[in-house]
């Protein structure tokens, strides 16, 4: 704010300096505009004048000067010194007139001035601070962010790595669990199937009852393994609920005739209620719901020993879409402890430690019901009393077939294979087991055929384009070439095999969710899982084999008095026709019970129950004169008589194959 004090000093000098400097030119400018020797003239003329005004003229700047200095130059520097005191109050005492009121004017204007000025820097300096600080925050939290990126980027890195672990740790036990069951069943199918030949043979009554206590404790391990199979299956996710067209009355007749054996054996009374109201034809999973259902009753079956058994389902609701079904299931059982239900469903555990060793199990069988209900999203309450049983309730919601049940069609002529079509059959047995392929070689010769054996793939592949074969029974898991190559290669038209379509049976250790579908979604027409069930095989087999074989060409080479003889039956029956044929219907209708009662007489090993039923067929068979039915009832029982087994399981066989001849020719009897 100051000004020097030299400056103001010199300001008239300098104005005056200026006003010469303006004045002279101007002066020579005018001198120049009139005639130069005129005005020489007239200086010389009038040279004191001209000095003396000259003299004046320096004076008169002079005196412009003094004034100048006291009235402008001093007062503006004094208040220029006034201005820079701290107090503005008292201006200076010679302070010309007319520049006090501008002393208190600009003193107080000065005043506010610097007051603003000191506060607009303390802002300004507020404002630094503030700038720096948040500055500081923003670098700060910068460095923050990028701390948390990195970390978040190496939490996403280690995520994606667990990720990746637990898939390839899940993938390991996929496969794991696959081959295990591989290398369990495969032993106990050769364990199984072993004991099953064995019994087969002629034993005395005490290698009998040790082979029979043998194949029961194969069963029980076998029981096991399918428990823990089941229970991986469940606490995997790896069960998937399937969606199809399903007749509810029939899972549940499956289930009762699957079960009555064992309630029979206990001499139990044992039924299947079915409220009328409940819709038959369903769209769910019915393989899951006969799961839980044959569960449930076969714990009330094992746990009850006096009383019944039942199981059923009742309508609870329904729209036009859906139905929400009640299933349970009843026994007069040794019940459960209040305190111990919690527990129940617990896996591994049992309500009391006696119970695992008088009942056996795994303890998982609860577990994996419960499981199975919640994932079809239902619930599985129990309600149970010590000493007087136990129910079981679950509730289900089934989406109803939009198709209306059709009217019951009439039978189809039942398919007859004899002997002859038996021998007629190619067979390549593909398995490199050796314990296994006796198992099936011999499950094949008891119901008629003959195979031809494989160790490996590559030799299947060898045997194929060597010889046509009618059907291949192939194992998946082989060295050197897996099942589903060997598949691969059969249905590839570019390989030299006469038959790229031939029927080919998966038979595999492989019980794992999907298997069945993957399997024949490589091209294979049936899986079958090990240990095998020879009645499934043989099904399975015959389906391939013979489903679309003309019944009418069959029944054209039968000749009906070689099955049976009406015309002496008639006679014997004085000669009443029509009563005959009702006889003999009323024989026809009889005669799957009887053959049941036969066929759980061989899986009993009861000869007392194989010796009485066939007795009662022979008789029946007697009446209406069907006497190759009637010989072989007659043998069955002879076999029951001599403790051989396995002679009466091939004539069972054989019984069943005539008495679908005799239905088949049922109908072309004449009417009277």
């Amino acid at each position: 704010m100051s000004i020097s004090y030299s400056f103001f000093k010199n300001f008239g000098v300098i104005l005056g300096s200026l006003c010469v400097s303006i004045l002279f030119p101007i002066g020579f400018l005018i001198g120049l505009s009139f005639d130069s020797f005129a005005i020489h003239q007239t200086i010389i003329q009038h040279k004191i004048l001209f000095i003396v005004l000259s003299f004046a003229w320096i004076v008169l700047l002079t005196l412009i000067h003094g004034v100048m200095y006291w009235l402008f130059i001093k007062p503006v520097h004094q208040f220029t010194q006034w201005i820079e005191r701290p107090n503005y109050t008292n201006p200076p005492k010679d302070t010309p007139f007319g520049w006090h009121p501008i002393y208190k004017g600009c003193g107080a204007c000065s005043k506010r001035f610097n007051n603003q000025l000191l506060s607009l820097t303390n802002e300004k300096n507020e404002l630094l601070d503030l700038s720096q600080k948040n500055e500081h925050a923003v670098v700060s939290t910068n460095n923050q962010l990028i701390v948390e990126m990195n970390a978040r980027q190496t939490l996403e890195h280690e995520c994606q790595t667990i990720k990746q672990t637990l898939e390839e740790a899940n993938r390991f036990k996929k496969e794991f669990m696959a081959n295990m069951s591989h290398e369990i069943r495969t032993p106990m199918n050769g364990i199984n199937g072993m004991i099953t030949l064995l019994l087969n043979t002629q034993l005395n009554k005490e290698q009998t009852e040790y082979a029979t206590m043998a194949k029961k404790s194969a069963d029980s391990l076998l029981s096991v393994i399918n428990d823990v199979m089941e229970y991986n299956k469940i606490v995997s996710s790896a069960i998937n609920l399937e969606r199809m067209d399903f007749d509810l009355y029939k899972v549940l007749d499956n289930v009762e005739k699957n079960l009555s054996m064992f309630a029979e054996e206990k001499k139990l009374s044992f039924q299947c209620d079915i409220d009328p109201n409940v819709p038959q034809l369903l769209w769910g999973d019915p393989m899951q719901l006969r799961k839980i259902i044959i569960q449930l009753t076969h714990n009330a079956i094992k746990f009850t020993e006096h009383g019944s058994v039942s199981f059923g389902v009742s309508l609870k609701d329904q729209t036009e879409t859906h139905a929400t079904l009640n299933f349970w299931v009843k026994d007069t059982g040794i019940g459960i402890p209040k305190e111990k239900l919690p527990l129940i469903f617990d896996s591994f555990r049992q309500i009391d430690g006696t119970f695992t060793r008088k009942f056996g199990g795994t303890g998982l069988g609860l577990s994996i019901t419960r499981e199975l209900v919640e994932k079809m999203n239902g619930e599985l309450i129990v309600n149970s009393k010590l000493g007087e049983g136990t129910t079981f309730n679950f509730s289900l919601v089934f989406e109803k077939q939009t198709k209306q049940l059709q009217p019951a069609q009439p039978d189809k002529p039942s398919l007859i294979i004899n002997d002859a079509d038996k021998q007629k059959v190619k067979i390549l047995l593909v398995e490199d087991n050796i314990v296994s392929q006796k198992v099936a070689l011999s499950v094949l010769k008891r119901f008629g055929y003959h195979a031809d054996t494989a160790d490996n793939g590559r030799i299947a592949l060898e045997a194929l384009r060597q010889k046509e074969y009618d059907i291949i029974l192939l194992d998946i898991q082989m060295p050197e070439i897996n099942g589903i190559d060997v598949t691969k290669t059969i249905r590839d038209k570019k390989i030299t095999i006469a038959n790229h379509l031939i029927p080919i049976i998966a038979m595999t250790a492989h019980t794992m969710n999907g298997d069945r579908e993957t399997l024949l979604n490589y091209g294979m027409n049936e899986y079958i899982s090990k240990p095998i069930d020879p009645f499934e095989l043989k099904e399975k087999l015959e389906t391939l084999l013979f489903a679309n074989k003309p019944t009418n060409q069959i029944e054209e080479n039968i000749d009906i008095q070689t099955i049976v003889d009406y015309q002496s039956a008639v006679n014997n029956l004085g000669g009443d026709m029509a009563f005959y044929r009702n006889v003999l219907s009323i024989f026809i209708d009889d005669f799957p019970q009887q053959l049941k009662q036969l066929k759980e007489a061989i899986l009993n090993k009861s000869t007392d129950q194989l010796i009485m039923t066939s007795l009662s067929i022979k008789t029946s068979a007697a009446t209406i004169m069907a006497n190759p039915i009637k010989q072989l009832s007659f043998e069955i029982g002879k076999a029951g008589d001599d403790n051989d087994i396995y002679k009466a399981e091939l004539l069972i066989e054989k019984l069943e194959n005539e008495y679908m001849k005799l239905k088949s020719i049922a109908s072309h009897l004449p009417e009277s």
